[in-house]
């Protein structure tokens, strides 16, 4: 994760009125997994994705307020767009799959093996924010809605196993209240980057 800043940060509660300047972001290690579907035939480049990651991008210490540790749970719900290209036949063992008998299936009329797709996607983020041991205390900010993008290519090693690189960028607008054990607080707009690459298995 690259964390980008905390801006337009402004105070809640006896604060309110309060602006501040932005803070920072660390950047950090991210890790989750996901499950999706592609509809098939004609609208098979079409999908729809959950997914669920845990970064922590910490907020930076500043000349106005010391760091503290924040950690970050996103659940998202993506609708996909992907491209197949560096298509070619499929190899001999597929004609196996041939029906002797009746009429030919699905999966007779599909004999290309598409093993490049690059794929866009886009989505409701729902996220889960914690800062802790810094100047505020522990306060927490739940199920706050945002916005999570991606792009990202997948390479098929065969037709069942994939590698993926990807590239998100999440974006939410954080209220951390009752600061300290007092009723003041503070909001900001929150956004980060996230690179990440895995396995995927497909059936």
């Amino acid at each position: 994760t690259f964390g980008h800043s905390f801006n337009n940060l402004e105070g809640t509660g006896p604060l309110s009125g309060a602006a501040f300047r932005s803070i920072d972001l660390t950047n950090s290690g991210v890790y989750g997994g996901k499950l999706g579907y592609f509809f098939p035939d004609r609208l098979n480049w079409l999908g729809f994705e959950v997914e669920a990651f845990n970064t922590t991008p910490h907020l930076k210490q500043s000349d106005f307020v010391a760091g503290s540790h924040l950690r970050v749970t996103t659940l998202a719900f993506n609708a996909i767009i992907r491209a197949k290209t560096g298509c070619m036949q499929r190899s001999d063992r597929d004609t196996s799959r041939r029906t002797t008998t009746g009429p030919r299936t699905d999966a007779d009329r599909d004999d290309s093996f598409c093993p490049l797709q690059p794929y866009v996607g886009v989505g409701l983020g729902v996220f889960f924010a914690r800062v802790s041991d810094g100047p505020f205390g522990d306060a927490s900010d739940n199920a706050v809605p945002g916005f999570n993008g991606l792009a990202s290519v997948r390479y098929y090693m065969t037709e069942h196993i994939a590698l993926f690189a990807e590239y998100k960028y999440n974006r939410a607008t954080f209220n951390f209240e009752n600061l300290g054990g007092t009723t003041a607080g503070f909001r900001g707009d929150h956004s980060v980057s996230n690179i990440v690459g895995g396995l995927s298995l497909h059936f």
